[in-house]
């Protein structure tokens, strides 16, 4: 967990966009290029028509080049008419007068065009925008008739009842927070009707009181739905930050399966004054729900990052790494070896993480554990970066590329340089250290142990840790601070998340501040050295070893 000002922090730095499914009302009609409905493209960046016309309509030309005109024609009703509140007939007129100014075929055209291949191209399925159309002349008839209305028989109902919910905050990193949400259905004459709303906070166990209800909501013959939850707080209980947040959200969401919601959100984080413009949201059931929920309408088909075979791990040099392909992205990082290295034998590994702004030069040295290496005996691997708003992608509890960077360097590892997978061992400075914490919960089945400096837990206590592994856990006291984050609060923070999980803590307030203290490196392989994996926990009933310093102590978790 962590405290308001990391938000605010990262908020400024530069972040990937994900593009949504949902759209904003006319007269600015913001309009996906969801080419994949042919697979041609997967998903492409994010265009406006207004009522002056296209954008950019020479990229949508260009980008649509390859794809039938019936496509071309389905597209631009899409992006004109699918959006909240936009008129079906002015939609249709306005759609035709792109067609001319784009040059794309008229609607009968078009029609013939369908004949012969809107099968072959899955326009059933993709082209028809999920409203359920069964067949070509039905998707002809509705999408081409400048009077034809939807059938809303065929748009997916969701069932009232409880629903697990991931936002994912694009203007913050991509950070993801877990809500509960409760819906009642009402059905009107001529219209669904989302009566409730109920919006709750969630750590992944317990579940807060409502901390808003954006009902009641109409459902649109499409499936579409905005619902408002007005300036509310999340409980400071229930909040990655550990403390209240002030917050308005609106959701822009589309239904598009009895058990699957998503959409775009907009909005504000009212604590931090910043903006929500291109965030997303993601609904399924409460009942069987993931340990992860969905955030975002990709989260349906995303496929994890591809790992690394053994045999075909690139070779492993001692020094500098470069081109490293892990996850589809080439990785830089040292690997510094004993003087008597043996692949043959077993050694133990150490992953260091660098700060913010840093990056693998400098840090073995920095932290003194270079000159242990010989003495001690143990590989130790330092990685770049790939520059994200914390530099290591922590925000989030799904796979990731640097997940899949420490699973691909660990088993070529352990291939080629003899590392021994029952100890397997991670450690950091400050953002670096907040990584290190979340690493070793995430793969806590395969690290033996963390001890992160000048850390903490930035997410929530992910709820798929496998076991509870030891920390050691050390910062610099209350004058702790960096790039005005409070890493003393962090500390207290993630203690308290540990001890009320029964991990093994040991705290080492040192008190000097931000920095690496080198008096804790031999205290901290020895703490390493008695907590292998496949071993239990040295609880240190007869007090700390001797390689402790006096400022170390067991936490007891009260």
């Amino acid at each position: 967990m962590v405290i308001v000002q990391i938000v605010s922090h990262v908020a400024h730095r530069p972040t990937a966009r994900r593009t949504h499914l949902s759209c904003p009302s006319a007269p600015a009609v913001c309009a996906e290029f969801f080419v994949g409905l042919v697979g041609v493209v997967r998903h492409s960046e994010t265009r406006c028509v207004t009522s002056n016309g296209l954008v950019d309509s020479d990229t949508l030309d260009g980008t649509l080049g390859e794809i039938s005109m019936l496509t071309r024609r389905l597209f631009i009703f899409w992006a004109l008419g699918f959006c909240f509140g936009c008129d079906g007939a002015e939609s249709n007129a306005e759609a035709e007068r792109v067609e001319a100014d784009l040059g794309v075929m008229t609607a009968s055209d078009a029609r013939a065009d369908a004949e012969r291949g809107a099968v072959d191209m899955g326009l059933v399925d993709r082209g028809t925008i999920d409203i359920g159309l069964e067949d070509t002349d039905a998707a002809e008839d509705t999408l081409f008739m400048p009077d034809a209305g939807i059938d809303s028989d065929r748009v997916p109902r969701i069932q009232s009842g409880l629903y697990s919910m991931g936002v994912s905050l694009a203007e913050l990193g991509n950070f993801e927070v877990p809500f509960q949400v409760e819906i009642e259905i009402a059905e009107g004459e001529d219209e669904l009707v989302i009566e409730h709303f109920i919006v709750r906070a969630t750590d992944g166990e317990r579940v807060s009181e409502p901390i808003a209800d954006a009902g009641p909501v109409t459902i649109s013959p499409l499936g579409t739905f905005v619902a408002e939850s007005g300036d509310t707080v999340m409980p400071a209980a229930f909040s990655p930050t550990g403390s209240d947040v002030r917050l308005n959200l609106i959701f822009e969401g589309r239904i598009l399966s009895p058990t699957f919601v998503c959409g775009r959100i907009r909005g504000a984080l009212l604590t931090i004054n910043t903006d929500l413009v291109d965030s997303s949201f993601a609904l399924e059931p409460w009942e069987g729900r993931s340990p992860v929920p969905p955030a975002y309408c990709e989260a349906r088909e995303v496929e994890p990052c591809p790992r690394i075979a053994p045999e075909q791990c690139p070779e492993v040099l001692e020094g500098l790494n470069e081109g490293f392909v892990s996850c589809e992205v080439p990785r830089t990082f040292e690997v510094h070896l004993p003087a008597n290295h043996d692949p043959n034998r077993s050694w133990p590994l150490l992953y260091l993480y660098h700060g913010l702004g840093g990056s693998h030069e400098g840090m073995a040295m920095y932290t003194g554990l270079l000159n242990l290496i010989d003495e001690l005996g143990f590989i130790l691997v330092v990685p770049s970066s790939t520059d994200l708003p914390v530099e290591w992608e922590q925000f989030t509890l799904r796979d990731n590329l640097d997940l899949a960077w420490f699973d691909d360097t660990k088993n070529c590892l352990e291939t080629q340089l003899g590392a021994d997978p029952n100890r397997v061992y991670v450690s950091g400075m400050s953002a670096g250290g907040l990584y290190a914490s979340y690493l070793g919960l995430m793969r806590s089945a395969v690290i033996a142990a963390t001890a992160p400096m000048s850390g903490g837990l930035i997410i929530n206590y992910p709820p798929n840790t496998e076991r509870a592994l030891p920390f050691m856990a050390s910062w610099g006291g209350e004058t702790d601070y960096a790039v005005e984050q409070n890493f003393h609060t962090f500390a207290v923070a993630l203690l308290d998340d540990l001890g009320r999980r029964n991990h093994l803590v040991i705290a080492c307030d040192h008190g000097g501040g931000h920095v690496w203290d080198p008096a804790l490196n031999r205290a901290m392989w020895r703490f390493f050295n008695d907590h292998p994996l496949d071993g239990e926990p040295r609880t240190y009933a007869d007090g700390l070893p001797d390689e402790f310093p006096e400022y170390c102590s067991v936490h007891s978790g009260d």
